[in-house]
């Protein structure tokens, strides 16, 4: 009976320096990344998994990937961060500003997913949604100077802004065939 109890020690023993070596290398493992919660251009709560001993961020996808449970801590993005996150990838931008709250980090447009699908600019009465339209618009243009854009303006909120880059039509110069 003694050497079953014995048997039956070294087992729990053994069990237990397995759940400990395991529980170990979980927190060396956590130790070596850390996850960091950021707000995307679209205002997108994203996570990123970053290597500590290189400081690269690897596997970023925009958007929500993981819920947080509450009291889950979250880590401000460094500069260093959007820095890697806002790189461009090759694809033709437009730049329109600087990523907040750097100064150096440029905010830039994929113009061919832009324009590929619809999209909005939405904002409070003054928050700049037309100057943010039209700055979009002449940094398509510059890099596109053979392209064509119609844009529909009921209001002639843009006539001043594409004054000398582009054809104005309204109801004094707009011939109808009918």
């Amino acid at each position: 009976h003694a050497h079953r109890e014995l048997q039956d020690h070294r087992h729990q023993s053994a069990c237990l320096d397995d759940r400990r070596a395991h529980q170990a290398r979980q927190r060396s493992s956590r130790q070596q990344r850390r996850r960091t919660h950021a707000l995307d251009r679209r205002g997108l709560r994203t996570s990123v998994t970053e290597e500590k001993l290189t400081g690269r961020i690897h596997g970023f996808r925009r958007g929500v990937t993981r819920y947080p449970i509450p009291g889950a801590l979250v880590y401000p993005a460094t500069s260093n961060d959007l820095r890697q996150i806002y790189a461009s990838d090759g694809r033709s931008t437009v730049t329109v500003g600087t990523v907040f709250p750097t100064r150096d980090i440029r905010a830039g447009l994929y113009v061919d997913a832009l324009l590929g699908k619809h999209f909005a600019l939405l904002g409070s009465t003054g928050t700049g949604k037309s100057t943010s339209a039209a700055l979009i618009l002449h940094r398509i243009c510059e890099m596109a100077p053979q392209g064509h854009i119609v844009m529909i303006d009921p209001h002639g909120e843009y006539a001043a802004a594409f004054r000398n880059t582009g054809v104005i039509f309204d109801t004094s110069n707009l011939q109808m065939p009918y």
